[in-house]
Order: C-alpha cells, then sequence, then structure tokens
C-alpha cells in the first residue's frame, strides 16, 4: 500500500505516523467518496490532528 502511482489522476493519501493508512485512486468527485474519505480521517484523529491558530 505505500507504492506511489505516478500518472494516477485524483489520488489522496492519508497517512498517520508516516505510513499511508488509505488511498484513494482516480476517485471521482461525489457525495459518496467525500464521505468516504471524512470517515476515514474522522477514525483518524488524535491530539496532533488539529493545527492552533
Amino acid at each position: 500500500m505505500n507504492k506511489f502511482i505516478q500518472d494516477a489522476e485524483r489520488t489522496f493519501h492519508i497517512y498517520k505516523q508516516s505510513s499511508i493508512i488509505e488511498k484513494y485512486v482516480r476517485i471521482k468527485p461525489s457525495e459518496k467518496n467525500y464521505q468516504g474519505i471524512s470517515e476515514r480521517l474522522d477514525k483518524s484523529i488524535n491530539e496532533y490532528f488539529y493545527i492552533p491558530n
């Protein structure tokens, strides 16, 4: 899972502790896909997730 696809478009990698924990390749913009990314980010929240202003 830690390999990059160099010529993939619309690719998102979600990292946790320097490892890719989720990868979305050639993802199309849709409410379902947005929800999937949001849910995965919500599962990985820790004390370092938020950046103070």
